[in-house]
């Protein structure tokens, strides 16, 4: 599946929120995202959004597999 080229970054920040991470960190252009451990055996995920729009292709194939979703699931979730 192809990755749209129009993806606005408040998209994107609405599918982190309901996939469980809570932004904690913000610059002018950059937003830390970190995602708690669920049970005592997960790792906590960080995970950087740069707040610009469009996002680029390769930075949002980047927050995809950060994310562990397939391309298909997260577009899903836009």
């Amino acid at each position: 599946m192809e990755l749209p080229s129009d993806i606005d970054y408040k998209k994107v920040w609405k599918v982190l929120v309901k996939l469980g991470f809570k932004p904690e960190k913000r610059t002018a252009t950059h937003v830390l995202f970190v995602k708690p451990r669920m049970r005592t055996n997960d790792e906590i995920r960080f995970l950087t959004l740069i707040c610009h729009n469009p996002i680029a292709k390769g930075t949002l194939l980047h927050i995809i597999r950060e994310t562990g979703l397939t391309k298909e699931e997260f577009l899903a979730l836009l």
